[in-house]
């Protein structure tokens, strides 16, 4: 049971049953009926096994199974600071091991209430509950438009992302129209979409059945005349504005004009997108996130002349494909992208300053994130980052990029040294059978610095950026408030949820220390710590961004 404590992960009822949590799975309409004949038959006791003289009582554990709790909770020391629940646990049961039931129970109880009253499950309970709830219920749909009903839809593009959204939707009954300019391309993205549609089958999250015919809802086209029917049609070419406007050209000339169009851009203005359309407020962004099959959080942008209606009718879709929607204002990179940006930008410009990538990496993993930013970059690929990033930092006027060493630092990196990723083997690490280590001659490449960076100051850096860009984006209105913010990193590029996500960060390290540390990361790295003015505001006043 120890490794299901410490994952804190759902596991399926035949997984409950194959270890005993449960006593037995029985379909839904014959359970009362199965459970009152397991009573008469003596297969069921009214009382537990804790309860049970016999079974109360299973022996002291042994010297070798001490030494591994003692060895988990040290391994996990930090992390405790953060998040709290794991190291309790294994403590709970550590010190409980020696004693008897109802005394290890009394442990477990303080423990526990240790942990539910901290500031920690708040956190998590305002955002993965409260907020999450929230919204899930469509709140923000806006009111007296009629439900719109949705049976079919075209996708544009059959790469990774347009594949993704074909799957979801399909999954939800819809029939699609996924097309790309040619059959090859259609056909490669169909044999994609089945391999997630028959490896949920293995992984018994649907039925064989239920792939069968979802894959039949799928339609591959090359030809615009074939959407002519669709209730909504998804962009999800690349990152390539021309291209973008001309898709939407040619989709608003094939559907009627009351059917909305939505962009998958993850970074361009759809104010820009919609600026030559003839009908922009049928123009909405729906920034889904990789992979879409997996992915809960959908971005939703609306551009200065988005519709209501517009924005009801992609809202139910969405609720039809079971997404979890924050709506947003539009600007350029929106309100996530522009802020993980910070976060791998940072990342990288430490890189060109000498920094160990494996130290960054591991700063922010024992931080709670749950991957190093520069481990993500190379399995994004570094050519594919350095477009992103193109596309992204723009004219170069943000706050966020002053100061930074991104686009000069994987150019060194991709034709200097020709490094692409963990794809080709060689990254900013180098990979052996797939194995990460680091690569010899980073340092001859970017040699150390004199004044190396200790690991909490790595850690702000990481940290700090994605807080002071998310404080900018809320006060310019981008992000409307601050639990739709911190859900959104949360469930988008997965910040730490115990601190509630990248507003409630600035709650944790308290108003005054925040603003007063990003002031020193400024002296010392650049303008792009300052703090913004609502932080200020919030100094001043002793505000926080959460009441609880």
């Amino acid at each position: 049971s120890l490794p299901i404590l410490m994952k804190g992960a759902p596991i399926t009822a035949e997984e409950a049953e194959n270890i005993g949590l449960l006593d037995e799975c029985v379909p839904k309409e014959k359970l009362l009926k199965l459970a009152k004949n397991r009573i008469l038959e003596g297969k069921i006791f009214s009382n537990q096994l804790w309860d049970n003289p016999q079974t109360k009582s299973v022996g002291k554990p042994s010297k070798e199974e001490l030494e591994n709790l003692d060895n988990i909770i040290a391994q996990n020391t930090k992390k405790n600071v953060i998040d709290p629940a794991l190291v309790s646990t294994v403590q709970a049961i550590r010190e409980g091991a020696d004693l008897p039931f109802d005394e290890a129970i009394k442990i477990e109880n303080e423990k526990f209430a240790n942990v539910v009253s901290g500031a920690v499950a708040k956190n998590k309970i305002r955002t993965l509950f409260y907020a999450l709830n929230t919204a899930n219920s469509f709140h923000v749909r806006p009111k007296n438009i009629p439900k719109y009903h949705v049976s079919e839809i075209a996708v544009i593009g059959g790469g990774l992302m347009g594949s993704g959204i074909a799957y979801r939707a399909a999954l939800a009954g819809i029939n699609v129209n996924l097309m790309d300019v040619s059959k090859k391309i259609t056909n490669k993205a169909i044999g994609g979409i089945s391999k997630i549609a028959y490896k949920a089958v293995d992984r018994k999250l649907i039925t064989k059945d239920e792939a069968d015919k979802l894959m039949g809802r799928i339609t591959p086209i090359t030809e615009y005349k074939n959407i002519k029917n669709s209730d909504l049609v998804i962009e999800a070419v690349s990152e390539d504005i021309k291209l973008k406007q001309k898709v939407f050209s040619n989709v608003l000339e094939s559907v009627p004009s009351s059917v909305p169009a939505a962009s998958n851009t993850s970074t361009i203005s759809i104010g820009k997108i919609s600026k030559k359309i003839e009908n922009p407020e049928n123009i909405i962004g729906l920034h889904f996130f990789a992979p879409v099959e997996r992915m809960k959080l959908v971005e939703v942008v609306k551009g200065n002349k988005t519709s209501d209606v517009t924005l009801a009718k992609a809202l139910d879709f969405l609720s039809l494909i079971k997404k979890t929607p924050i709506v947003v204002n539009d600007c350029h990179g929106f309100f996530t992208s522009r802020v993980v940006a910070t976060y791998t930008a940072e990342a990288i410009t430490m890189l060109s300053e000498g920094v160990s990538p494996s130290l960054i990496d591991n700063c922010a993993t024992e931080a709670g994130m749950p991957i190093g930013p520069l481990e993500m970059a190379d399995i994004t690929s570094l050519v594919l980052l350095k477009d992103i990033f193109i596309s992204i930092i723009g004219d170069g006027d943000q706050s966020w990029v002053k100061g930074i060493n991104v686009l000069e630092t994987l150019d060194k990196l991709i034709i200097d040294f020709q490094r692409t990723g963990k794809r080709d083997g060689k990254g900013i690490y180098s990979y052996t059978d797939n194995k990460l280590e680091e690569w010899s001659e980073l340092k001859l490449v970017f040699p150390s610095r004199q004044n190396s960076l200790n690991t909490e100051v790595i850690e702000q850096r990481l940290f700090f950026v994605q807080a002071l860009e998310a404080a900018r984006a809320l006060e310019e209105g981008v992000v409307e408030n601050p639990v739709d913010a911190d859900l959104a990193s949360v469930l988008g590029w997965a910040f730490p949820s115990a601190h509630g996500g990248v507003l409630g960060y600035v709650d944790h390290i308290g108003i005054d220390d925040f603003v007063s540390t990003a002031y020193k990361l400024a002296d010392e790295f650049g303008e792009r710590f300052i703090p913004p003015g609502i932080l200020l505001e919030m100094k001043s006043s002793g505000g926080k961004f959460h009441r609880v």
